[in-house]
């Protein structure tokens, strides 16, 4: 199982073009349904240095595009997204990733990918209430258990996450 985190703006396209996981990895696939600033984009929000997936996730499980081979291919196509994301590390547009308020949430359609995004909330919403870090792992361990054994789980930096979030919860005034 592999992890990907896609921007809150570029989510609903993705979702709606209802790519597989190996399709949102490939950028001549990507940039049917997106853009090449986009693509670029996507790409650069899931380089370590500034992904906003959790450290424990990011520990648990590999990156869909930076944990294993890098996507690039020898196109016009992919030479231009590869310009874009060069230019995209180095000037910034990172603050786009999500809305003030959003709050990050999991989707996992196939056994092999969670994908990690954020969505805006009805309701205000402080983005670091532990409320929201229980909700989102709460989610991503029923997702975890339902491909993985529970042996695999129980041993993952997410169950401590969890931990963690629930004492967190537990500590902290209702409002």
């Amino acid at each position: 199982m592999k992890i990907v985190y896609v921007p809150q703006a570029l989510y609903p396209a993705l979702k709606k073009a209802e790519l597989r996981a190996q399709d949102l990895c490939d950028v001549e696939k990507l940039l049917s349904t997106l853009s090449a600033d986009d693509v670029a984009f996507y790409f650069a929000a899931n380089d370590s240095r500034r992904c906003p997936i959790p450290k424990p996730l990011q520990e648990y499980l590999p990156n869909l595009i930076f944990g294993g081979a890098m996507p690039w291919t020898d196109t016009e196509d992919c030479k231009k997204v590869v310009g874009k994301f060069n230019s995209t590390n180095a000037n910034g547009r990172m603050a786009d990733m999500y809305e003030d308020g959003a709050v990050l949430t999991s989707d996992c359609s196939e056994e092999d990918l969670l994908i990690i995004t954020h969505v805006a909330t009805d309701a205000e919403v402080d983005e670091k209430a532990p409320q929201n870090d229980k909700v989102f792992y709460d989610r991503v361990i029923q997702q975890l258990l339902a491909f993985q054994p529970l042996e695999a789980v129980l041993g993952s930096p997410v169950l401590l996450a969890w931990m963690k979030s629930v004492q967190a919860c537990a500590k902290s005034p209702i409002a």
